[in-house]
């Protein structure tokens, strides 16, 4: 009985240490999933990120039509009537081609956007939160260079503008594309 007990004790004691062992790798397996996962969702990230449309070379002027029709630039708060704002979307060849709606708001000096305001017909959802938008365009982006302008139009020629800073932002397919500022005098 003592030679089988000894025995015993000794196939115990090397299950045990293989034990510690096997749950030593089982926790650096783990720690190494852990940080797999950590890594893939750093990845997904970055691949969101690298398929979200760029605007770049933004330009947003003050307009006012001369007698011809012709634009003419201005900064003066009393004789504009649109604001054009110019960019042009990057390209990438990440994002799906084909149709995108780009979202403009032009938010005033004292903190208001400007928009037509027709029972929510100007908002779009950004972020989870429902925003007025200025104005929006679609256009047919091929993963090349888009140059394009879109314009806003004052509702009343008689009302000037408001004096000050007004800050623009550019969205499209759920991101903040770019944005700009203009002064108006």
């Amino acid at each position: 009985y003592v030679h089988q007990l000894d025995s015993l004790y000794t196939v115990n004691r090397e299950l045990g240490e293989e034990n510690e062992k096997i749950r030593q790798q089982y926790s650096k397996e783990q720690d190494r999933t852990r940080e797999l996962s950590k890594d893939k969702e750093k990845l997904n990230e970055k691949i969101t990120l690298a398929t979200v449309l760029k605007a770049y070379s933004i330009s947003t002027v003050g307009v006012r039509l001369t007698g011809s029709g012709k634009e003419k630039e201005t900064d003066k708060a009393s004789k504009i009537e649109r604001v054009k704002i110019c960019f042009t979307l990057g390209e990438n060849k990440l994002v799906e081609p084909g149709r995108k709606t780009i979202y403009v708001r032009i938010v005033r000096p004292d903190d208001v956007v400007v928009t037509q305001k027709v029972d929510g017909d100007y908002t779009f959802v950004f972020n989870g939160q429902t925003l007025e938008f200025t104005s929006k365009q679609e256009i047919d982006y091929q993963n090349k260079d888009t140059s394009t302008c879109i314009y806003w139009t004052k509702k009343s020629k008689e009302e000037s503008a408001m004096v000050g800073t007004y800050n623009v932002f550019i969205y499209a397919d759920g991101f903040e594309i770019g944005t700009s500022s203009f002064i108006l005098k």
